[in-house]
């Protein structure tokens, strides 16, 4: 159940990403990852982010590969992810799922797991001016987060890089 509420989050976040508040207002009711994937394709065909991780190469230099951590979720198995865990969760009772269930094969949720993560930790999104894009980086230790807003000046071959630390708080208190 956590991995698909982090699934949700997930969509939720690259509709925030994007800034698109009329698309955002069409979802206040909904979360399906699928329909939001969907109609995030349709006004933004590379909304889905890019496993990536800067490299420093020398001074004001910097390497942003495209392979990220490696082994990472597309979308086509985080929706597949999202739709199967709905269905042991709202399609069946307990009782049923009881005696209709194998025994637990825990192996493809911690697979799935750590390639959603693998691209979770540090990916890129592009945005809708198609010159700008956001890297996000998440420690899996520390739970230290950082943003990096990079403009691509393509007339004048340079990028504009602004640096964003984030403070994760937690609502409810300690």
């Amino acid at each position: 159940m956590q991995l698909r509420l982090s699934v949700e989050c997930f969509a939720i976040g690259m509709l925030a990403a994007q800034g698109d508040f009329k698309t955002h207002k069409a979802f206040t009711k909904y979360y399906s990852p699928v329909e939001i994937f969907k109609a995030l394709e349709i006004a933004y065909p590379h909304f889905f982010p890019k496993p990536s991780i800067p490299r420093k190469m020398a001074d004001d230099i910097w390497h942003f590969d495209d392979v990220g951590h490696g082994n990472c979720i597309t979308r086509t198995e985080l929706e597949k992810l999202w739709q199967q865990s709905g269905d042991y969760l709202h399609r069946t009772s307990l009782k049923k799922y009881i005696k209709n269930s194998p025994a637990a094969n825990y192996k493809p949720i911690y697979e799935a797991t750590e390639r959603f993560w693998n691209l979770v930790r540090s990916h890129q999104i592009f945005l809708s001016d198609h010159t700008s894009y956001l890297q996000i980086e998440i420690g899996r230790d520390d739970d230290a987060m950082r943003c990096f807003y990079i403009h691509l000046d393509q007339k004048n071959g340079t990028a504009r890089i602004e640096r964003y630390n984030i403070e994760l708080i937690n609502p409810r208190g300690p």
